[in-house]
């Protein structure tokens, strides 16, 4: 099983209305999918496929284009544990961005700066005026949810 995070912690934040994000970050869902899940790896592939864009995007942001972030395994290897990233740096290799998310099976902290290697990479996401772009796995991970979680996701993400 892979643990994915639905959103980062920031999506939290504001549904909830500005509540303490170390608060939030201790509530935030965890989904457990299957590796060989089809509909999440071919949200994967098509997320991936969409990294040149999204590159372009993030160095070259219209106006109405912002919160870009990744989404990443912060512990490749045999075991897998997906978080989101934002406050992207690509002036290094690899890549750096500060933690969305709490994870679970490392001792990183939300809000610090970490390593992103573009192969760990799985998704990413960025706000064009109200509407979320990107977000592959995260509309896989709306049909795991409740009723009322996915629809005020879908609500804050601009779905």
């Amino acid at each position: 099983m892979r643990k994915l995070s639905a959103f980062g912690a920031l999506a939290l934040v504001v549904a909830i209305g500005g509540a303490d994000s170390a608060a939030v970050a201790n509530q935030e869902p965890i989904y457990q999918i299957s590796e060989h899940d089809a509909e999440m790896n071919a949200a994967k592939r098509e997320a991936i496929a969409g990294l040149p864009g999204f590159y372009a995007r993030f160095a070259d942001p219209a106006a109405d284009e912002s919160e870009f972030m990744i989404k990443f395994d912060i512990l490749p290897g045999d075991g897998a544990e997906f978080v989101w990233a934002t406050n992207l740096d690509r002036s290094t290799s690899p890549m750096t961005g500060v933690l969305l998310n709490q994870p679970e099976l490392t001792e990183h902290r939300i809000g610090q700066r970490v390593p992103i290697a573009e192969v760990d990479i799985i998704d990413w996401s960025y706000r064009k005026g109200r509407v979320m772009q990107g977000g592959f796995t995260n509309r896989v991970l709306l049909r795991h949810m409740s009723p009322e979680d996915a629809a005020a996701m879908r609500q804050y993400f601009g779905w």
